[in-house]
């Protein structure tokens, strides 16, 4: 019966995240992140704070206004991560997103985001 759980609560996981980018909502992305997040956009690697992770994509998301995203592939690594990646559209502008979660005390964390042309 453990299986199951952990895999719901890797969807759900996921869902906030999917339903946070596609409303542009940073703020939401950082009540699912872990502590330090490491976030790529367009080739630029950082790891951030979970304050300072959100005011990057408050940035993100102001230049680039979502118009639709969903993630489209699921994968676990059975070590306690999982990742998922989609298509973040917005004006003129398609963006590929991989997002992974870990699990820390039970619960899914937000600890790697890249944001790709």
């Amino acid at each position: 019966m453990l299986v199951p759980l952990v895999a719901q609560g890797q969807d759900a996981g996921f869902a906030q995240v999917e339903a946070a980018f596609a409303q542009g909502d940073a703020e939401a992305l950082g009540l699912r992140s872990a502590d330090r997040v490491e976030v790529t956009i367009e080739g630029m690697t950082t790891t951030y704070s979970r304050a300072q992770m959100r005011y990057v994509l408050a940035e993100f998301f102001e230049a680039h206004p979502p118009e639709a995203f969903a993630f489209e592939h699921h994968m676990g690594s059975g070590e306690g991560a999982a990742f998922a990646s989609g298509r973040y559209r917005a004006p003129g502008r398609t963006f590929q997103v991989m997002a992974r979660m870990g699990r820390r005390e039970g619960t899914w964390e937000l600890r790697e985001l890249r944001i790709e042309p």
